[in-house]
């Protein structure tokens, strides 16, 4: 058995005590995979990264889709960081205003120039569409974590719109929001392929953001005097509630997000490094890859006892 072992690594006591689980377990015998432990965050690293290199990192029983298109984008990040910001993150985003959009300085604005994978645009019908899913996610995942404790915040949260992606479609589909098109409803309920920047994904995607922000407006009516629920809240509770139903949503193949699976339970693992595809289905869920892993969070593994693992 391979176990899967990650979880926060915001603190120093975070990283440490997953080093110290994994040591333990490695001690009884398993082998024990910690992302932390190859150095994919070390943009020169990622600069020079190899095909060869990433198949074995990302090795599997099966050969994951799309390497040459996730090679390319982890050395353009890693060139980029190491060319312009002295190999750190860090100093992209404080060299940026804390706000999505702030004249062009803003850091959305910025990251989906200077890192072009983050450009999530759509041409419909000659019109340009921004939906910049992942830029936005990635902001906010670091908003949440990063706010609390006065490292940094978003100014702007508020301008935040949903995360476009295949799930909360299903959500609004199986509430009623979404009805569509026969056509439509044929080739998802087939597993068929939508294919990307077609129509069919374009109006998915752009109607979802559409819904979403609809929906906030209404709740917040509703609220008067509370906080105002911010769009990316809602968006979650969506994808909460529904990414584990078994209506099927829409296939499109996609560098946006990396999901592994875990094989043993069907259930999400704790990586998602912003590289993959969007192509597991309802009911016909495949684990990716099909791996014999298994995904901890820490307080789940401060339950666990060895034998349970065996």
């Amino acid at each position: 058995m391979r176990i899967y072992f990650a979880g926060p690594l915001f603190t120093p006591y975070e990283r440490s005590f997953i080093d110290q689980c994994a040591a333990q377990l490695r001690s009884e015998g398993f082998e024990v995979f910690v992302p932390h432990e190859i150095p994919l965050p070390d943009p020169e690293y990622l600069a020079n990264l190899t095909k060869e290199q990433f198949n074995t990192i990302f090795a599997g029983t099966i050969q994951m889709p799309m390497v040459d298109e996730r090679v390319a984008i982890f050395n353009e990040v890693g060139r980029v960081l190491v060319e312009k910001y002295q190999g750190g993150y860090h100093n992209f985003v404080r060299s940026c205003s804390p706000r999505l959009y702030d004249q062009g300085n803003g850091l959305l604005e910025r990251l989906v120039t200077e890192f072009p994978r983050f450009n999530d645009v759509s041409d419909y019908h000659g019109n340009k569409v921004q939906i910049f899913k992942l830029a936005q996610l990635g902001i906010w995942g670091m908003h949440l974590a990063l706010s609390p404790r006065g490292h940094w915040k978003l100014e702007d949260a508020s301008e935040l719109t949903a995360f476009a992606d295949y799930i909360v479609p299903v959500g609004l589909r199986v509430m009623g929001i979404f009805e569509y098109a026969k056509e439509l409803e044929d080739q998802i309920n087939n597993l068929q392929e939508v294919k990307r920047d077609s129509d069919a994904e374009v109006e998915l995607r752009a109607s979802s953001i559409y819904c979403i922000a609809l929906l906030t407006e209404e709740i917040n009516k509703r609220r008067p005097g509370m906080t105002p629920l911010l769009m990316p809240q809602l968006d979650f509770r969506f994808w909460k509630s529904y990414h584990a139903t078994h209506w099927p949503h829409h296939l499109t193949p996609a560098s946006r997000a990396l999901r592994i699976w875990c094989s043993v339970t069907g259930a999400p693992a704790i990586l998602n490094m912003g590289f993959g595809v969007e192509s597991v289905s309802g009911a016909n869920r495949v684990p990716f890859p099909p791996t014999r892993r298994i995904a901890f969070s820490i307080g789940d593994f401060k339950r666990l006892s060895f034998e349970q693992l065996q």
